[in-house]
């Protein structure tokens, strides 16, 4: 029997034609699930066998879904102007936060202290200071403290050295602002109970932001025993160096940076101060046995 074959770009499809009738059941694959359907045919001569495989080739490809091509540039305009606000964005910064307590409504007009500070600070330079006794005095250090031995420790000798009542707050500067507020309002009610005296706070870096939140979160159960607060070099409008770093929509999203501070913020940072101890520590044993020597 005389056979003639006609491949097509479906490799699913293939027929055989003879010049006689077709015995088997011509076979196409519709497409719905994998079925297939047979279909008895009439009789056909080799010749006619291609027009009927192009007419069923025809038919499948008439099924075959075709993407739009204005879906397909709308999409690469959609992602293109993403790249663009993300760059935008790495590269304004902290720029449009730059006087946002200025334009805050609700807050009090900003007063310029310089004057008043160079005063007191002209005073407190000839050994007279205006602290008043009646209170105990609360230092809330800032981030990584805890790798500095020798943190607000000379402050608070200063202190007492003026015959007032000093501590500083054993708290781990790198938790979470809520953790260190719930721990310095602790503190706070332990140094009231112990001394009938009000608690003044003074935070510096960080510390300032946990002292404000623990008054903040925690200030009907402090009222009574918190006289005052006083930050020095707190970021309370925001950290521009944290804020770029850790504000989303930017191209460092791409690489995970957040991640990666995260990492050497908690690690690296670390270490560094570990062996930066450490080599004073040296310094300072070396220093000592030079003069005992002498």
């Amino acid at each position: 029997m005389d056979k003639v074959t006609s491949r097509f770009d479906r490799p699913e499809i293939m027929a055989l034609a003879s010049d006689q009738e077709i015995k088997e059941p011509l076979l196409s694959n519709s497409g719905q699930g994998g079925s297939l359907s047979a279909a008895r045919a009439s009789p056909l001569d080799s010749a006619n066998a291609p027009v009927v495989l192009d007419e069923i080739a025809r038919n499948l490809e008439g099924n075959r879904p075709h993407v739009q091509p204005d879906q397909t540039r709308q999409k690469g305009i959609s992602i293109f102007q993403g790249l663009v606000e993300r760059v935008r964005r790495t590269v304004r910064g902290s720029a449009d936060d730059i006087g946002w307590l200025q334009r805050a409504p609700d807050m009090p007009p900003v007063e310029d202290g310089t004057d008043r500070f160079t005063n007191i600070l002209e005073i407190i330079r000839h050994d007279v200071h205006m602290l008043p006794d009646s209170m105990v005095y609360l230092l809330v250090p800032g981030l990584f403290s805890n790798h500095g031995p020798l943190y607000f420790t000379s402050t608070k000798a200063t202190f007492l050295k003026m015959g007032l009542t000093c501590h500083i707050a054993k708290i781990h500067s790198e938790a979470s602002v809520e953790k260190n507020a719930r721990e310095i309002k602790e503190y706070i009610e332990e140094f009231h109970w112990g001394s009938k005296k009000r608690v003044f706070l003074l935070g510096h870096s960080k510390g300032g932001i946990d002292a404000a939140a623990a008054l903040s979160l925690y200030w009907p159960e402090l009222r009574d025993k918190v006289a005052g607060l006083a930050l020095a070099q707190s970021p309370y409008g925001g950290s521009p160096i944290a804020s770029d770093i850790l504000r989303e929509g930017q191209i460092g999203d791409y690489f995970n940076v957040r991640k990666i501070m995260e990492i050497l913020i908690g690690k690296l940072i670390k270490v560094l101060s570990l062996v930066a101890c450490l080599f004073l520590l040296c310094i300072y044993t070396i220093y000592v046995s030079v003069q005992l020597i002498a």
